[in-house]
């Protein structure tokens, strides 16, 4: 391993700092110095997270479809919307890309489970049948674990940062489950995206159970 010097280290806190004050005096004994770059607007943020957050779900969805194909696809890095600089403004982003998918996502697994409760779907198998014929509290569990694996899967990059990360930052709740589960760049893209599908299982049903406003009202059996 390569020595490290203390000069290659970053500078002290009093080094920066003195910086710091000298760039501004520097600024002001110089009326043409370039303007300091301005907070974004929250306001403004929050207007184009929604639509951000959608460009983001075609990314990663992109991105998926570029990892099948073996790398065919042309590169899809630089978002054309940017992303959310405030945090108000990237919770509304993350929230969009999640949800919007994941409704449709619910929708379709439950027009499948009532086709299969009619006998029109065969192909899913005698075993696929049963789960979908099960009671309706297990019904609903599956059908919210499912879209939520499905969404994280296909939706989100396989090296983006998850809930799993968020959580081994606090050594407390730090635990062998979201040790394996947090993104890894070692991991392939694939590797990653199962490892999102598997969080998104339990997200899933985390989301019908506490999140969802009509969890307290009777399901249709």
């Amino acid at each position: 391993m390569a020595d490290i010097k203390f000069e290659d280290l970053e500078p002290s806190v009093p080094d920066i700092f003195a910086g710091e004050v000298q760039e501004t005096a520097t600024e002001r004994s110089d009326p043409n110095a370039p303007d300091r770059e301005e907070e974004p607007s929250v306001i403004g943020d929050l207007a184009a997270a929604p639509f951000r957050g959608i460009e983001g779900m075609a990314q990663g969805i992109y991105g998926l479809a570029d990892t099948l194909s073996f790398d065919l696809l042309p590169d899809y890095d630089e978002r054309f919307l940017g992303k959310s600089k405030t945090t108000a403004g990237s919770v509304v982003e993350v929230a969009s890309t999640f949800l919007i998918p994941f409704g449709v996502a619910v929708k379709g697994i439950g027009y499948a489970g009532k086709a299969a409760r009619a006998g029109k779907l065969t192909s899913l198998g005698t075993k696929a049948e049963k789960v979908l014929k099960a009671g309706s509290k297990t019904r609903e569990v599956v059908k919210y674990s499912a879209a939520g694996a499905l969404v994280d899967f296909s939706v989100f990059d396989g090296h983006e940062a998850r809930l799993s990360n968020l959580v081994e930052q606090y050594p407390n709740l730090s635990n062998p489950i979201t040790d394996f589960l947090a993104a890894d760049p070692n991991d392939s893209e694939a590797e990653g995206r199962l490892k999102n599908a598997i969080e998104g299982l339990a997200i899933g049903g985390v989301f019908r159970h506490c999140c969802y406003p009509c969890a307290a009202l009777p399901q249709e059996s």
